[in-house]
């Protein structure tokens, strides 16, 4: 485990249905699954390179080496029964600080509770250092937002939430065989479901897990709360990722079911910023 967030902690290389940030005072950037975006905080703000994994690979490019050079990157690991933190130098890859908590439910709230315990337990002066935060959450864990306030509404379901047969019956007569949203626990098996058993309103959209606990650590505009994803995220929700759209298939599922396509979060591409706000979480990082 350790390992794996010191991977986290300094390249971001991100398992499947992660995301992550790269925050600093003048920039920062939200990452998923092997490559980022940036999510500026201001003016300024940089890049990552995309990268497939560490070993081998250069995923931080030459101006976003000399932004970081001397700082140190936090990587959050959420699971199944707790949150994990590791704090590593970015020039030697020592790990600074490591923490956990554990928690025996899994709401928006314990989660976000977690976050805020983990930063906290960081000693003021290693926390000052920190200039980029890579988050990890489980693939296909979503929940429901409220898109004016980034409140959570419905959920969380998390990755092993199987749906019962109305909502894949739905999604079997649009989707291609052998799509991945056909699995009974993808991302989108879960909304149909939510919308089959108590229609969605027209404010509610989906957050998978990583997106909203990113959204913890730097505010969105309103029109972005809890609606803004990437293409990797995207992946069990059926985004393609070669047209860069959802499909047309998704789109008249949604639209069979009276629902519209803003239900769905907003992706961009990894390297897209999308928010500028700090938020009380990037304030705990430098004492501001």
């Amino acid at each position: 485990m350790q390992t794996w967030l010191v991977v986290l902690a300094v390249s971001g290389v991100i398992l499947e249905g992660a995301s992550a940030f790269l925050t600093s005072p003048v920039g920062v950037q939200l990452r998923s699954r092997r490559t980022c975006s940036p999510l500026r905080a201001g003016s300024a703000s940089v890049s990552v390179q995309p990268g497939r994994r560490l070993w081998g690979q250069t995923v931080v490019s030459t101006s976003m080496a000399e932004d970081i050079s001397g700082s140190f990157g936090l990587g959050f690991d959420f699971g199944t029964s707790g949150a994990r933190i590791n704090v590593v130098d970015a020039d030697s890859l020592e790990v600074v600080h490591e923490g956990a908590c554990s928690y025996s439910e899994q709401t928006a709230a314990v989660w976000v509770a977690a976050m805020e315990e983990l930063l906290l337990g960081i000693p003021a002066a290693t926390r000052r250092k920190v200039a980029r935060i890579a988050v990890s959450g489980t693939s296909a864990s979503c929940l429901i937002l409220d898109s004016r306030t980034g409140a959570p509404t419905r959920g969380p379901r998390m990755y092993d939430y199987s749906v019962p047969p109305p909502a894949l019956t739905t999604i079997g007569a649009f989707a291609p065989e052998g799509h991945t949203v056909r699995s009974s626990t993808s991302a989108l098996a879960k909304l149909v479901d939510w919308h089959l058993s108590a229609p969605l309103a027209p404010h509610e959209v989906l957050a998978h897990q990583a997106d909203f606990l990113s959204g913890q650590l730097s505010r969105p505009d309103a029109a972005d709360l809890g609606a803004t994803s990437d293409w990797n995220n995207a992946l069990k929700l059926g985004y393609d990722v070669r047209a860069l759209s959802y499909p047309p298939w998704l789109l008249s599922l949604l639209e069979a079911h009276n629902l519209e396509e803003g239900v769905l979060p907003r992706v961009v591409r990894p390297g897209a910023g999308w928010c500028q706000n700090l938020s009380k979480l990037e304030r705990l990082l430098w004492s501001i």
